[in-house]
């Protein structure tokens, strides 16, 4: 199982990854501006063996959803996770 998960840099959106990852479920997250805390979120999950990727996203400007999705679509064939998306 995969989840995609928004605001995972920071606050309770990093927690709530951090916790779906600790149930076994691969995450991708997204992030607007802090790039770093996104970052940090991956290496804290894959510390522990999860599996995690993050990815830009400006959720307010819906001309980025596109390319948001096909990222997320390579991301899951990359795990091996069957066409989904």
């Amino acid at each position: 199982m995969t989840s995609v998960r928004t605001g995972a840099s920071s606050g309770i959106g990093q927690s709530a990854a951090i916790q779906i990852a600790k149930r076994g479920s691969g995450v991708i997250l997204n992030y607007s501006s802090n790039e770093q805390g996104a970052k940090d979120t991956v290496r804290n999950i894959e510390q522990f063996g999860g599996t995690a990727v993050a990815l830009h996203l400006n959720i307010g400007d819906t001309a980025g959803f596109p390319a948001f999705r096909e990222a997320v679509a390579g991301a899951l064939r990359d795990a091996g996770v069957p066409s989904a998306v």
